[in-house]
């Protein structure tokens, strides 16, 4: 096979494929052997009928068209690794309608928006930090913390103490749409909640706080595009809402004693228990530091690119996250909706978040091919 590439306008390039007359031989030869092998021809028997019974059975052109059509799927690939080039987007065949022919090469064309070649600022070597190889004491204490809140307890605090922007409280629930009518749904009168986890609006969170055990507020909510999961059936509508404190809930941790770490983790005393945690965390750090490696230096080389990231190339690049994201969700079974709950963000900011990650990926991709052209 043989690529000559044309540089266009518009950063866009013709490739023109010429395939040698073997290779479009051999195509042929193999394709008549299959139909031969896969369909009955009376007066022959399978796998021996000739190329001219095929021809009159499927048509003068049949093989030769199928031929052609694998020989250009086949062959664009690998045009593309032979001519060293980057595609941006699909590309456009040429309209020359000729079909392959026994002993002749066969040419084919097509022009493709190719990935712009940008420089960077220097080509040194890239200087990164990374974290320690081994645990560290303040990592060790903030897993065993973490885990020590996992199996906290919550009681209910005094009744002086007030609603706070994290608080955790129990509340009678009364929610009424705008015609008077109560939503079941939303109803309640002794419902767990820990403020500021995006179950509702920060706009509900901020008529609670400062409320005591046994007080009320009285509200009105306007349901925008952009609200919770939660409230999510009711956008454009507007709900009032009756709340009272029924707690203020405090979170009791549990005491870290060799009874404890024994009768709960299985460990036999808290040494053993903060050692299993340090060997945990040193072997996470082992299978993570690579990645965390080559990714620094890809963000150190992406700060030397001389220029920005085309925008056809980021939308690809975005495209294919959202693709990949999504069918993790559907692998998770979870909703988009469900998620953006977990993470605790809206919609708008999940896209911006996408978009600026789809913006420093085709930046990385563009150094690191920027580099590889300098150190060939």
């Amino acid at each position: 096979m043989e690529t000559k590439v044309e540089k266009l306008e518009d950063g866009q390039v013709k490739v023109v494929v010429t395939v040698d007359e073997k290779d479009v031989a051999d195509r042929l030869k193999k394709t008549y052997k299959d139909f031969a092998n896969r369909y009955n021809f009376p007066g022959f028997r399978k796998g021996k009928a000739p190329r001219k019974i095929i021809d009159n059975a499927f048509g003068k052109d049949a093989i030769a068209a199928s031929v052609t059509e694998d020989l250009i799927n086949s062959c664009y690939p690998l045009s593309i690794d032979d001519a060293r080039i980057y595609p941006m987007g699909n590309p456009t065949f040429g309209t020359d309608d000729a079909l392959v022919k026994d002993g002749e090469p066969y040419t084919f064309d097509y022009t493709v928006a190719v990935m712009p070649e940008y420089t960077l600022s220097n080509y040194d070597n890239v200087s990164i930090e990374l974290p320690s190889e081994k645990a560290t004491e303040a990592e060790v204490e903030e897993q065993i913390n973490g885990l020590l809140e996992h199996y906290a307890t919550l009681e209910n605090a005094t009744a002086t103490t007030k609603v706070k922007k994290d608080s955790k409280v129990d509340i009678a629930i009364k929610a009424t749409d705008e015609e008077g009518e109560e939503i079941t749904a939303l109803t309640s009168e002794d419902r767990p909640y820990t403020l500021g986890s995006g179950l509702f609006p920060e706009a509900f969170d901020e008529q609670l706080i400062g409320l005591k055990k046994g007080q009320k507020a009285e509200f009105e909510l306007p349901i925008d595009q952009n609200t919770t999961f939660m409230l999510s059936p009711y956008k454009g509508k507007t709900l009032k809402f009756e709340v009272e404190i029924n707690a203020v809930k405090k979170e009791v941790l549990p005491k870290l004693t060799d009874e404890w770490v024994k009768e709960v983790l299985a460990f036999d005393t808290v040494d053993d228990f903060k050692k299993g945690v340090e060997d945990s965390i040193s072997s996470q750090k082992e299978a993570m530091l690579p990645r965390i490696k080559e990714t620094k230096c890809l963000e150190v080389l992406a700060e030397r690119l001389e220029g920005e990231a085309p925008e056809a190339m980021v939308e690809e690049t975005e495209s294919n996250l959202l693709q990949d994201f999504f069918q993790q969700l559907q692998y998770q079974g979870m909703t988009l909706d469900q998620y953006l709950v977990m993470q605790g963000i809206n919609q708008a900011q999940f896209k911006e978040d996408v978009k600026q990650q789809a913006q420093e990926m085709a930046c990385q991709d563009l150094a690191l091919d920027a580099w590889a052209r300098h150190y060939g």
